[in-house]
């Protein structure tokens, strides 16, 4: 048996046995598989910058993916007051921009009640901003494609390609996960347009309620170091919320 198919039993190895205990010690992989404490490392090391596992002190837990995506009329009744503080605090932008792109979700469709004090042209993939945005006589436009009706959102290549035709002063987009240092969504597709967006703006808000803080789903959108991003809680709530999290978990 060559080495790569023996790293890859290890590999194979650590990941069922977290998936049966949910976090083992360093001392039990190394018995369980034989090997050194730095082949031990390595391997976890490995594992970590996949985004399986995460490296605790004394090691390892597993990384759980999520997998639920709520309907946009799910969302809509979720968490509200955070959606509100978030749409107030990302609003004291707006008196500097002239062209922005909306996000489809629930927490952006709050920025649209202050946008009526602003000479703004708005683009947008999300099909339920509409109303709101021709009721405050906003400059709109919506971007070409395919819609998924869940989420009311507009993707696909049609819509990639579309959004070649502008340059944006600012991006306000939605996000399903915080952790392990990047925003993460359910749907790769939707992925896609946000990470497009962000490659033409100038700046980029990601707006999130607290409530999302480790949670990790399939589609990275970016890291942490792209985007500014805006909770319901003032910095030190948000770094003690994300702490006790990463404490909790981690045991």
């Amino acid at each position: 048996m060559n080495m790569k198919m023996i790293f890859e039993n290890r590999i194979d190895i650590i990941i069922s046995t977290l998936k049966e205990r949910k976090a083992v010690s360093n001392k039990e992989l190394i018995s369980i598989l034989g090997v050194s404490e730095s082949t031990l490392r390595r391997d976890l090391e490995f594992l970590e910058e996949k985004g399986l596992v995460n490296r605790v002190y004394g090691g390892a837990t597993l990384n759980r993916i999520e997998v639920e995506e709520k309907s946009y009329i799910d969302k809509e009744v979720e968490n509200v007051d955070a959606k509100r503080i978030i749409a107030n605090k990302a609003s004291k932008y707006l008196k500097d921009l002239k062209y922005i792109y909306l996000d489809a979700g629930t927490t952006t469709n709050y920025i649209i009640d202050y946008m009526k004090d602003y000479d703004l042209t708005v683009v947008t993939n999300g099909v339920s901003h509409l109303d709101k945005l021709i009721g405050n006589n906003v400059d709109t436009k919506l971007i070409c494609g395919s819609i998924k009706p869940v989420t009311k959102a507009i993707y696909g290549g049609e819509a990639l390609d579309n959004l070649d035709n502008y340059n944006f002063d600012a991006a306000f987009i939605g996000a399903n996960g915080i952790g392990k240092n990047q925003f993460t969504t359910p749907d790769i597709n939707e992925a896609e347009v946000k990470r497009k967006v962000i490659e033409r703006s100038n700046q980029t808000y990601i707006l999130a309620d607290s409530s999302k803080i480790g949670k990790i789903y399939f589609s990275k959108i970016c890291n942490y170091d792209q985007a500014i991003l805006i909770t319901e809680l003032s910095e030190n709530e948000f770094n003690e919320k994300r702490r006790n999290y990463e404490k909790k978990h981690t045991k």
